[in-house]
């Protein structure tokens, strides 16, 4: 059993995914070499695998023990020449998919090491592979195919809580809300990122005044304490709350990073009668969205559309009419269904004096 659950995590095929019982019995040359490393003689386990490869009389596992080591090992080359002729196979084990995919991420082709791991999850949907592939899909901001990934993964393995912080923050960017709950709920409030995940969870549930409790009990009461994510969410509350000028204060000197960033200043900003700052904050932003293809993704269709509102509201609060008419008709295009942005623009269309086309509007 001893040597069966070290081959297992050489291959890094975790106990959830493949249990040790589940592993094939380790061939002569494997046994033998994981004796050698049972006492500590790692040189020699590598020595004897290396020499039945050049011998050519090294069995598919012993290769992929070997390519398994030398993956640990940092030597990512000699470890993709040993395993690509196996991961060449139509059946090729997941593990050593997945340590091939290790090792080409090791020598920068991603392109390479992501195919492996699409191939390696096809065969074990939930795996390390899929554990890998779904952080690295939230590192993207693909956050649907990253949360894909790794609900599965969470649910085999509760204690990995890296990966459930990262499914966490993928289900709340893609609004699913009450997931995020179902997996947040027993970890411990007191963990920093946690009770970060949480606020942002109240938030987005409508619940402003219970998030910024959350983030004061952190002790994190003054901005020079704050990291740039905590600053914005912090500012994100305060806004909802109507508290503009704290959240313009914390906010202070800090990057506009995206485009949510620069809607929520605008708001804090429009929020004080500042309508030129509004504009100013969120015109970089909003101008670029005024021409061009309509996004694909449903998603970003909503997020334009949201902006454009808001940015058609300050030109219109400014006695602008016919740029937020702009503005509010592209954001009618993206979200056709909103009724809130058809009753902007026959405001706006009223403004510009075009009475017909606001009653049109309004239908």
């Amino acid at each position: 059993m001893r040597t069966a659950i070290i081959l297992c995590s050489l291959l890094l095929c975790l106990p959830a995914v493949r249990p040790a019982s589940a592993q094939p019995p380790p061939d002569e040359q494997v046994r033998q070499a994981l004796e050698k490393m049972q006492t500590g003689d790692n040189r020699g386990a590598v020595a004897l695998l290396e020499q039945a490869r050049r011998d050519g009389k090294a069995s598919p596992q012993a290769l992929a023990l070997l390519g398994a080591i030398y993956v640990r090992a940092g030597r990512a080359a000699d470890a993709a020449g040993v395993l690509e002729p196996l991961a060449e196979r139509a059946e090729a084990d997941p593990a050593v998919l997945y340590n091939l995919a290790q090792a080409y991420l090791a020598l920068g082709d991603e392109t390479r090491a992501e195919q492996l791991l699409e191939r390696s999850l096809a065969r074990e949907p939930v795996s390390p592979a899929a554990r890998l592939l779904g952080m690295r899909r939230g590192q993207q901001k693909r956050y649907a195919e990253a949360y894909r990934l790794l609900k599965p993964w969470t649910l085999a393995n509760p204690n990995d809580r890296e990966a459930r912080l990262a499914a966490i923050y993928a289900a709340l960017k893609i609004n699913r809300t009450a997931e995020a709950e179902e997996l947040i709920v027993d970890l411990p409030p007191d963990n920093p990122d946690v009770a970060l995940l949480r606020a942002r969870l109240q938030l987005q549930l409508g619940d402003p005044h219970a998030a910024i409790e959350t983030i004061k009990a952190l002790g994190r009461n003054n901005p020079g304490e704050m990291d740039y994510d905590t600053r914005v969410l912090l500012a994100e509350a305060l806004v909802s709350t109507g508290q503009p000028s704290l959240a313009l204060e914390i906010m202070d000197g800090q990057p506009i990073e995206n485009a949510g960033v620069a809607l929520m200043l605008s708001q804090a900003r429009f929020q004080l009668g500042d309508v030129q700052g509004a504009i100013r904050t969120l015109s970089p932003v909003a101008e670029p969205l005024l021409a061009g293809p309509l996004p694909e993704d449903p998603r970003r269709r909503g997020l334009e559309a949201t902006l454009l509102l808001e940015y058609g509201n300050y030109r219109l609060a400014a006695g602008d009419p016919q740029r937020a008419i702009q503005a509010l008709e592209r954001a009618t295009q993206l979200h056709p269904d909103g009724a809130r942005g058809w009753l902007m623009l026959a405001d706006a269309l009223r403004a510009a004096g075009r009475t017909a086309e606001a009653d049109e509007a309004q239908r």
